[in-house]
C-alpha cells in the first residue's frame, strides 16, 4: 500500500456534457451535471480534511434511501419462494414472481434491490450475482418495472450480457480494482462505480436506464514519489538474493522518480533501458529494452535501469492497480530475476478533474 496521500493542491475542472445522445432530455443533462458537481465537490472537501481515507467512504455522503434488499436462491423453484421482507409489497412480490431473467452465479445466490430509479412512483429490480472464474466477476443488471413484471430496458454490450439480464456493469475483483455503490444523489438513483489504476481513480455516475455513450466521471490524478524508505523486500522476513547498498539505492530511487521510464511517457518505439553490450546476438537484443512479463493480476508501469556495482539490470514496476508497488529486477543477459521488492511511496494529488467518459471504454461488461 502507498504510505500515505498528499494534498498539495487540487485542481478543479468542470466540463459540462456538450455533446449526449438524443435520447437525453435537457432535464436529465442538468440534473447529471449537477450530480457531478455535488459528488465532485464531496471528493474535494473529504480529501482535503482526510487523505488518507478510503475512497469507498464517498459513497456515505450519498445514502440510497427507500430501497429493499433480499437475496434468493436460483435452485430453487419460483413456486416455492416465500416473501422474503415485510417491506416488499404483494404486488412487488408477484411482479417479481412473473419476472424471467438470466443470472449465473458460483454461488447459486442472486442479490436483489427493490428501489425505485425513475421516480414514476414505481420500484424497480436491481440484480447482481458473483459468477467467479479466474477474474472474480460480479454482473449487475438493471429491471424496470412495467405492468405485473420487471423488464430488461437495455444491455449495453453483447460482450458479457448473457452472464445476468439488464446488463449495466460488471466488477472486475481479481486484476484490477473496482468497486460499486448505489448512491441518490440529488434525488436520482446512481450505480457509482469506481475504476483504480497506478496513477488515477476514476468515479463513474451511471443512470441505469440510460443508453448513452458518454458517462459523467470525476477522476483523481496523481503523481508518485519514492525515498529511501520506499524500498523493502517484498516477503519480509526472507534473505533478498540481492543486495542493495546505500549509493545503489539512491540511484534505483532516482530511476523510479523519472517519469520518462513510465509506460504512459514512453515512446512508441522503446530505447534501450540498459546499454547493450558489443557482440550481443541479435535475438538477444530486446532482453536490453523490456522487463520481465507480469501477470493479469497487476499493471505495468514502468521499465527502469537498475544499477548495482557499476552494473546495469532492468527493474520491471508493476501496481496493484494504485494498492501499492513492486519491482522485479533481472539480469537482461540470460533473464535471471535476481531479486523482488514491494515499493511504498508517496501519492500526491496533481489534479481532481470532472468530464464525460466513453462508456465502452471504461466500464466493461
Amino acid at each position: 500500500m502507498n504510505r500515505y496521500l498528499i494534498f498539495p493542491i487540487v485542481l478543479l475542472f468542470i466540463v459540462p456534457s456538450l455533446v449526449t445522445a438524443q435520447s437525453r432530455s435537457q432535464q436529465d443533462i442538468e440534473s447529471d451535471n449537477y450530480a457531478l458537481t455535488l459528488l465532485h465537490n464531496t471528493i474535494v472537501k473529504k480529501l482535503q480534511t482526510e487523505p488518507k481515507q478510503a475512497l469507498e467512504k464517498i459513497a456515505k455522503d450519498f445514502p440510497l434511501t427507500g430501497s429493499t434488499d433480499f437475496t434468493i436462491d436460483v435452485n430453487t423453484s419460483k413456486k416455492t419462494f416465500k416473501k422474503p421482507s415485510i417491506e416488499i409489497s404483494n404486488d412487488e412480490w408477484q411482479a417479481f414472481i412473473n419476472t424471467n431473467f438470466n443470472a449465473e452465479s458460483e454461488n447459486g445466490k442472486i442479490n436483489c434491490k427493490l428501489v425505485d430509479i425513475d421516480d414514476d412512483g414505481k420500484r424497480d429490480l436491481i440484480i447482481n450475482s458473483y459468477v467467479g472464474g479466474t477474474g472474480l466477476f460480479s454482473y449487475t443488471g438493471v429491471l424496470k418495472r412495467v405492468g405485473d413484471k420487471f423488464i430488461a430496458i437495455n444491455n449495453h454490450t453483447d460482450n458479457g450480457a448473457h452472464a445476468i439480464t439488464g446488463a449495466l456493469y460488471s466488477e472486475n475483483g481479481r486484476g484490477a480494482n473496482q468497486w460499486s455503490e448505489w448512491v441518490r444523489i440529488n434525488g436520482q438513483v446512481y450505480a457509482l462505480w469506481f475504476n483504480g489504476e497506478y496513477d488515477e481513480d476514476t468515479f463513474y455516475l451511471l443512470r441505469p436506464f440510460s443508453k448513452d455513450a458518454l458517462v459523467p466521471s470525476i477522476t483523481i490524478f496523481y503523481q508518485h514519489e519514492y525515498d529511501v524508505l520506499s524500498i523493502e523486500p517484498q516477503d519480509k522476513g526472507e534473505q533478498l538474493n540481492l543486495k542493495l547498498n546505500a549509493h545503489d539505492k539512491k540511484q534505483l530511487i532516482k530511476s523510479l522518480n523519472t517519469q520518462e521510464y513510465y509506460t504512459k511517457q514512453q515512446p512508441h518505439v522503446s530505447k534501450p533501458i540498459c546499454p547493450i553490450p558489443a557482440g550481443t546476438l541479435t535475438e538477444d537484443v530486446d532482453n536490453y529494452r523490456s522487463g520481465i512479463a507480469g501477470n493479469y493480476v497487476t499493471q505495468p508501469i514502468a521499465v527502469i535501469p537498475v544499477w548495482l556495482n557499476g552494473m546495469c539490470f532492468i527493474g520491471s514496476v508493476e501496481s496493484y492497480f494504485g494498492r501499492g508497488e513492486f519491482i522485479t529486477i533481472s539480469a537482461p543477459k540470460d533473464l535471471e530475476i535476481l531479486g523482488t521488492y514491494s515499493i511504498t511511496g508517496f501519492r500526491h494529488i496533481k489534479s481532481i478533474k470532472s468530464a464525460w467518459k466513453s462508456r465502452e471504454e471504461n466500464i466493461p461488461l
